[in-house]
């Protein structure tokens, strides 16, 4: 609604709190508050990017563990 608004698609009114306060009151709490949150996301998608190589890692040494259980299995004359 507040892009609404700047944009002139609906009434300021909207953007005009009830304590008086200045529309720019918005861009001074609510970018950092936005912000902060970009940054955490970024964040967190780093740490799931780097999470998902981790994985990928132990899937192919599981992968390789398993192949090689399989082969002594297979050498056994008596299994």
């Amino acid at each position: 609604m507040i892009v609404l608004a700047y944009a002139q698609r609906i009434p300021r009114t909207f953007l005009q709190p009830a304590d008086g306060r200045e529309p720019t009151h918005l861009a001074r709490h609510e970018f950092p508050r936005v912000s902060r949150s970009g940054y955490l996301a970024s964040l967190l998608a780093q740490s799931l990017r780097k999470k998902g190589v981790e994985l990928e890692e132990k899937r192919e040494e599981l992968l390789s563990l398993q192949d090689f259980t399989e082969d002594i299995i297979h050498s056994m004359r008596a299994g």
